[in-house]
């Protein structure tokens, strides 16, 4: 049986990944560090820096790719 996750926090719902372009990238970075600043609830807060961590990771390994010519 799983589990299905039931997040807490609509930010905590959105998909990313590798694929997913650089400037949406940046919007959700700005997005999470908004919701982090306005949420008061310790585990949103935690979650939401996991979401920002994992985004900006995302971000610098698109820095690290040579432009093409």
């Amino acid at each position: 049986m799983t589990t299905t996750p039931n997040p807490t926090h609509p930010l905590l719902a959105i998909q990313f990944d590798s694929t997913t372009d650089f400037i949406t990238l940046v919007d959700y970075c700005d997005t999470f560090v908004d919701a982090l600043i306005n949420s008061e609830e310790l585990s949103i807060k935690m979650a939401l820096c996991c979401r920002l961590n994992a985004c900006l990771t995302l971000l610098q390994s698109t820095l690290d790719e040579p432009i093409p010519p």
